[in-house]
């Protein structure tokens, strides 16, 4: 299989092997609610939160830094909340889950963390480089709506 054969219910799955963490489970819970909601309604955390069994405060967290990084807007008051920038089609998948993740990579070291001591002597760094920039240009083809609507590309 090559990478341009990778289907969104397989994309859904390697997400998942690469240990998504709640930040990113929860923030595509959240964007999920949001892509769902007429053009021009806006949708309030306390609403998604509650729906989905989900912490009010981790999600206000999430809800801020997609709110920074352009992917929602929020406006305040009675019919305030929260309403995506985009429509889910024109919203990277790559750009999602790394304002939610901080990234994603299969090790430490393919993200050019310097956490690991072995770093310097370490052989596989380069493969786990390449394994991580060929994931990422996948990640990044797919949008917000090839997931949540599992459309074909």
């Amino acid at each position: 299989m090559t990478f341009s054969q990778i289907t969104p219910t397989i994309l859904v799955g390697v997400i998942y092997m690469l240990n998504l963490s709640a930040k990113g489970d929860y923030g595509l819970v959240f964007l999920q609610q949001l892509a769902k909601l007429p053009k021009g309604q806006y949708l309030g955390l306390r609403e998604v939160a509650n729906a989905h069994n989900l912490p009010l405060k981790y999600l206000e967290q999430l809800a801020y830094k997609l709110a920074r990084a352009g992917v929602v807007a929020s406006r305040e008051g009675k019919s305030g909340g929260y309403a995506l920038v985009k429509k889910p089609s024109a919203i990277s998948l790559g750009k999602v889950l790394e304002v939610l993740e901080g990234g994603l990579s299969p090790t430490v070291c393919a993200a050019g963390c310097s956490l690991c001591s072995r770093q310097q002597a370490c052989e596989k760094k380069t493969g786990w480089k390449k394994i991580h920039q060929q994931l990422y240009k996948v990640i990044s083809k797919y949008t917000l709506a090839d997931i949540l609507f599992n459309s074909k590309k």
